[in-house]
């Protein structure tokens, strides 16, 4: 009797705790709808992307699934443990880095960003100055910074140091504007907490953000034994289906991988970041931020106006904030060209936070909102939440429509068969093999493959259609490149590239 009795008392504890954990997050019955309405909402947009959800209620998870493949070739089904590329949804885990990094005494990001840079740095527009521009600037976008250079190096070459990216920091220009969203911003923070802590932004990411919140499938340093666990970048193909971009030359690399953008993780992994955040700064009893630190991260740090997807009135620390049903909505979402989309949301007076990642970037932009405010919905406005997601689904099906052709109509369009071929006298292929460099822009390899000429910039590369004698058209896949060679006396000098407006020298070595 007496063993009956603890038996009953440990189930009643069980089961009390559990429903505890559901107090005000979606019940279960409505927990088994929100399958059913992601399904709905897949089906309708034909998203086939490959997905993973997590929904979590304060310091519990209340919901995690996903669907689709990680590999629609080799169909590889996405795991709970798949990571994927979260893209700029990285600037916030980066900024939560910083005010670890500030609760440690290692940086005031209140102090002008002088402190932490070489003194011989300083910028060429005299609009810009290390002396008022500060860490909190840079967190918040408030700096202005524009930098072509940069922003194409960085993503799509990986040819830099923080060395390299300093001089090129200084060629950068004031665009006036008061909140000027960029990538730079984040950037110059990675250097400058590789420069105040004598360590790499990569490193204390892992040790004082995933390790302490036990984000075991996330990580920044992309090796190439890491490609065949992850999932892989898809593209949407004109009759809605997607394409598996499995060449390894077409992946991310570690030089690509930035504060800016440079994480890959799981939906569960990004959950345990949303409930440090929605606890305060708290995971697991252990202080991860201080309640202080939290506020000022969701507080109105930079005023923006946009209105998609939703009424966003500010920018925080690493955080977009938007009204939505009258209730802050904490956000950041990433994508990336090669086939990438990440959304992720807390609201901090229902304790509800949502992650959801997927393989492919077109329709997921607007599949993961949809999905994401039938969630919400069923918590703050639970009679209409079917309503307004059949709504949603009207509405956003015709901006998804006009996307999906702007996007089309933007896409390179090369015939390789209407290309020249080269000449086998004068200036062969033997001859243009080399590497091209610009001292601003970095380096091109032209090689020889087969009847053809390989251009590589970096992770961009494909083989060149010549147009005219010496002159080629290169589809990069984001952009057509128009590479004119330079010859003088029978000698390859460089080449140009007219897209860019910029010379590339034939190295002699």
């Amino acid at each position: 009797m007496k063993l009956f009795i603890i038996l009953l008392l440990i189930i009643s504890v069980n089961i009390n705790s559990l429903a505890k954990g559901f107090e005000k997050s979606p019940n279960l019955n409505s927990l088994k709808k929100i399958t059913a309405a992601i399904e709905k909402v897949r089906s309708e947009l034909n998203d086939k992307s490959g997905i993973q959800i997590t929904v979590v209620n304060k310091n519990e998870t209340v919901y995690s699934n996903s669907f689709g493949y990680a590999d629609s070739e080799r169909k590889t089904k996405i795991t709970k443990d798949t990571p994927f590329y979260i893209a700029s949804t990285t600037k916030s885990l980066v900024a939560s880095l910083i005010l670890i990094l500030e609760k440690e005494g290692k940086i005031d990001i209140d102090a002008p960003i002088k402190e932490y840079l070489p003194e011989d740095f300083q910028f060429d527009d005299p609009n810009l100055s290390t002396e008022w521009i500060t860490v909190r600037d840079l967190l918040t976008h408030r700096t202005g910074l524009q930098n072509q250079i940069i922003e194409i190096r960085t993503t799509f070459t990986g040819q830099q140091n923080n060395e390299t990216l300093l001089k090129l920091f200084s060629k950068s220009r004031y665009t006036g504007r008061k909140h000027n969203y960029s990538n730079l911003n984040y950037i110059m923070l990675g250097i400058i907490i590789d420069r105040a802590t004598n360590s790499s932004w990569k490193k204390l990411l892992n040790e004082k953000l995933f390790v302490p919140l036990e984000m075991n499938n996330s990580f920044a340093d992309f090796k190439i034994d890491n490609y065949e666990s992850v999932a892989k970048p898809h593209s949407l193909k004109k009759d809605y289906s997607i394409a598996a971009k499995n060449k390894k030359a077409m992946f991310i690399h570690s030089g690509t991988l930035l504060p800016s953008g440079g994480v890959f993780s799981t939906s569960e992994n990004i959950s345990n970041y949303m409930k440090m955040i929605l606890n305060n700064g708290l995971y697991n009893d252990k202080e991860i931020l201080s309640k202080y630190q939290v506020n000022e991260a969701l507080a109105n740090q930079s005023n923006i106006n946009r209105n998609f997807p939703y009424e966003f009135y500010c920018y925080g620390i690493g955080w977009e904030i938007a009204d939505y049903t009258g209730k802050k909505l904490a956000t950041h979402n990433g994508s990336n060209r090669i086939g990438y989309k990440s959304y992720m949301a807390v609201m901090p007076e229902t304790g509800i936070g949502i992650s959801i990642i997927s393989n492919e970037n077109v329709i997921p932009f607007f599949s993961q909102v949809i999905i994401a405010n039938y969630i919400l919905n069923i918590e703050v406005n639970p009679s209409k939440a079917d309503t307004i997601l059949d709504e949603e689904i009207e509405k956003y099906k015709l901006k998804l429509e006009e996307r999906i052709q702007k996007r089309m109509s933007r896409q390179p369009n090369l015939d390789a068969s209407k290309g020249l071929k080269l000449s086998k006298t004068d200036i062969g292929k033997k001859s243009l093999e080399g590497k091209y460099v610009n001292p601003i822009w970095g380096e091109f390899d032209v090689r020889q493959n087969g009847e053809n000429l390989h251009f590589q910039f970096g992770n961009l590369k494909n083989d060149g259609i010549m147009i005219k004698e010496n002159q080629f058209k290169v589809d990069f896949g984001f952009a057509i490149a128009t590479v004119s060679f330079v010859i003088e006396n029978n000698n390859v000098k460089g080449f140009k590239v007219r897209e860019i407006g910029a010379e590339f020298l034939k190295s002699v070595n």
